[in-house]
Formats: C-alpha cells, sequence, structure tokens
C-alpha cells in the first residue's frame, strides 16, 4: 500500500481480477500481476497463501509462506520498488539493500519446511533472518523513476506538483488543456516530465528525430523534436523525472494538438539564469529563523542572488542580501521550505 497520488498498489481479494484497475472505497486498486515482472502465477500464489493463513505480519513472515519458486530476484525487486511492500516495510532501500538476504532466507526457509517433516530436529528454527540495516529510504526522485519503470507511472507523488508554481511562471502558463484550445499556430512554453520518449532516424540514417509525450498534472501532449534539438537535449528527457521546459510552436491542424520543440530546458538549466524570491511572513520572521536562514544561504553557494519579502505590520518590506548568491538546487528550496513552509519560495 503506498500513497498521496490516491492509488493502491497490493494484491486484490480472491474474488477481484489480479491484473488491471479496480475502484475501492475512493481509491484505485492496481493489480500486481500488471506490475513489471510479477506475474498471474506469482500473484495467484500470494493470494492464495494469505486465504488462507492470514495477512502477512511482516517482510520475513512473506518470505517464509509464499511459494519461493515464484519468487525470482526481479520479482522481488519490481514488488520492492513499486511500493507493495509498505505496509510491511515502509523503507524501499532498506528493502533493496537486503534482496540478497532475503532471497536466500526464503529459499532456506521454505527447504528447511520440507526436509524438517522427515526429521526430529526442528530445522526451521534455526534459520536467522537477514538483518535489515537502518539507512535512510530513497530521496523522491530515486522512488519515482523506480514506480515509473515498474507501474508505467508515478503513485507516491508527481514530479510536477513540488514545483507548480515556479514550473507556471516558467512556462506562460501553457498547459496541457489550454494547448487544445490553440486554434492557430502559436509559439508557446509548456511544462511537464517526460512520458515516453520513441526515437528514430530518417530515411537515409543522417538525422534523427524524437516522438515525446510531454505530462502534466492536467494531461499530456504530443512533442516532436528535431535533429539538433533532440541531440542536445538528450540527457534531460532521458532523466523522465525531473521537469522540463519546451519552448516551440503548437500545430493545431493536425488530429491531435502537436508542439514542435525548437528549446528545451530542465528546470535546473534555468534556476542558473534566476534570482530567488523569499517570502516571509511575521510569524516566521524570527531572529532564530533568519539565523537559520543565513546558514542555509552559506549551505548552498551558486550564482543566483536573493531578494527577501518580509511582511511587517500589513506592509511587505523588499531586501535583496548583499554578497550572497546561492545555487537554486532542490536541497536549497526544500530547506528553506521546512524552515518557512511551502510555496515561500520563487523565481524569477
Amino acid at each position: 500500500e503506498c500513497n498521496k497520488m490516491n492509488i493502491e498498489v497490493l494484491a486484490p481479494d480472491v474474488n477481484e481480477s489480479i491484473s488491471g484497475f479496480t475502484p475501492v472505497d475512493g481509491k484505485i486498486r492496481f493489480g500486481l500481476s500488471a506490475i513489471k515482472n510479477v506475474g498471474d502465477s506469482t500473484v495467484k500464489a500470494i493470494i492464495d497463501t494469505r486465504n488462507e493463513d492470514g495477512p502477512f505480519e511482516s517482510i520475513f513472515d512473506f518470505c517464509s509462506r509464499v511459494e519461493s519458486s515464484k519468487l525470482n530476484r526481479r520479482t522481488f525487486e519490481s514488488l520492492i520498488k513499486s511500493g507493495a511492500f509498505t505496509s510491511l516495510e515502509p523503507n524501499r532501500a532498506k528493502l533493496m539493500n537486503a534482496l540478497e538476504g532475503l532471497i536466500s532466507y526464503t529459499a532456506l526457509k521454505q527447504k528447511s519446511g520440507i526436509d524438517g517433516q522427515h526429521s526430529l530436529f526442528d530445522i526451521d528454527a534455526t534459520i536467522p533472518q537477514p538483518k535489515l540495516e537502518e539507512t535512510e529510504d530513497w530521496e523522491e526522485k530515486i522512488m519515482l523513476q523506480n514506480e515509473m519503470d515498474v507501474l508505467g507511472f508515478y503513485v507516491t507523488s508527481h514530479p510536477m506538483l513540488k514545483y507548480a508554481p515556479q514550473l507556471e511562471m516558467y512556462s506562460s502558463n501553457c498547459d496541457s488543456e489550454k494547448v487544445l484550445e490553440i486554434k492557430t499556430k502559436k509559439k508557446i512554453k509548456m511544462a511537464g516530465v517526460v512520458r515516453s520518449l520513441e526515437v528514430k532516424h530518417t530515411k537515409n540514417g543522417s538525422n534523427i528525430y524524437g516522438n515525446m509525450v510531454l505530462e502534466d498534472l492536467k494531461g499530456s501532449v504530443d512533442v516532436i523534436i528535431f535533429n539538433d534539438t533532440l541531440r542536445k537535449s538528450m540527457d534531460i528527457l532521458e532523466d523522465k523525472v525531473e521537469p522540463i521546459i519546451v519552448e516551440g510552436f503548437i500545430d493545431p491542424t493536425e488530429e491531435r494538438a502537436k508542439i514542435r520543440a525548437q528549446e528545451i530546458y530542465s528546470l535546473g538549466q534555468l534556476r542558473v539564469n534566476s534570482s530567488v524570491h523569499i517570502s516571509i511572513d511575521e510569524e516566521n520572521s524570527t531572529p532564530d529563523n533568519m539565523n537559520r536562514l543565513k546558514d542555509i544561504f552559506e549551505e548552498h553557494p551558486g550564482p543566483s542572488k536573493i531578494i527577501l519579502h518580509i511582511r511587517s505590520n500589513g506592509e511587505v518590506a523588499e531586501v535583496e542580501v548583499g554578497n550572497c548568491t546561492v545555487d537554486l538546487g532542490e536541497n536549497f528550496i526544500e530547506s528553506v521550505e521546512n524552515l518557512l513552509g511551502e510555496n515561500v519560495v520563487n523565481l524569477t
């Protein structure tokens, strides 16, 4: 079970489909067999075991009870990446680091159960559980990349949610819905994440072009990217998690509106040439907070200047911080917003 996006990834009840999507109590249940590398026979084994002996109490209980022949390495990895084990162990990095031990434990535990039927000794009791080493969970970017890899979409969150205010500014408020309303050829900027990218060669093989689906929080738009633009932006397009800005022309004459890309930028590239504006209300403008804010600036040196917007007595004072510039990366924005609240950081 996971989530912030109202989607559950878990084995359905025995009478429900083991693949596809099922609405349950206002959420969407995603059948386990639709996860990459997890087949129907594996899901059936999980469901049958759960129905016979009750819910799984821990990851070790799962390993002990589900038929080991149905749990190969790729299946285990995909279940971890998708978040299917969240109710047993929420830290996915901890499970992935212990993968070798969990696979061995599964095989040994079940072999001992068979051997023990012909022995006077309780071999099963002598098999130690693998240690789950304490470790920091994956950062959001890694978690989302893994979800996209095995599910084909994001579950925990969406890469654009965190940066929606900044992305709206950079993309001139054009989104996938407004693109559909455009009736004449027009130059636009649109923010999104790469949903899919297919690279092809021209007939003579000398050039390449790409067909991309750009996804935002409202839908998706087709984008065609030609030779030089594609080669220049390939690195950021292959990331598939960091939001990008596509600048180009919309062609509304085609059956489905399509953007012909001229320039593509990552959010990181745009930040290099931006200034950061930080809003501070009266409640947060304490000496302790201002000292901590200064520490954050010093911890993230970079090229961007800082402008504070400090609210006091119903008025807002704009103050440019002299002799201090910062790197507008994810860690900087997260540190400031953890201190002062969400959406206090804007870029120009």
